[in-house]
Formats: structure tokens, C-alpha cells, sequence
């Protein structure tokens, strides 16, 4: 179990039906921003300050949410 002050406490990706859980999580390391989605239509982006703060937050979201739900934004060329 991890907890964290953005997911909450966490036990994998096998969550009970009646509570809320993330359903896509999109990273966008350009703006530094991670973009929660969860299975109840509720949105949250989380804007990190720092690149110390943006790859601490990045290495929680790659031990805690399963890749077929994270996904990476492309950068605007």
C-alpha cells in the first residue's frame, strides 16, 4: 500500500466497485503537469513547481498507476 498527498492511499489497480479510482493519467513534461481522470468524471491536474518535484511526483505515478492507463502528452513542434 502506498500514500501519497495526490493518489491518496493506493493497493493497486483492483479497486472496490463503489469507490472513486483513476481511470487515465496523462503526463505532460513539457508544462510539468500531471492530468488525473477518474472513473467518475472527476478531473484534477496537479502543476509541479520544480523538476525535483515533477520526477518525484513521475515516480510515484509510474510504482502506482498501470501503464495501460498512463500516457504521455506530445509536445506542440
Amino acid at each position: 500500500m502506498l500514500t501519497c498527498d495526490i493518489l491518496g492511499t493506493y493497493t493497486g489497480m483492483h479497486q472496490p466497485m463503489d469507490d472513486e479510482y483513476l481511470t487515465k493519467c496523462v503526463v505532460d513534461p513539457v508544462k510539468r503537469t500531471f492530468y488525473l481522470y477518474s472513473n467518475e468524471g472527476q478531473e484534477k491536474s496537479i502543476k509541479c513547481d520544480s523538476v525535483e518535484e515533477f520526477m518525484g511526483v513521475l515516480k510515484v505515478v509510474r510504482a502506482t498507476c498501470p501503464e495501460d492507463r498512463l500516457s504521455y502528452s506530445n509536445p506542440i513542434i
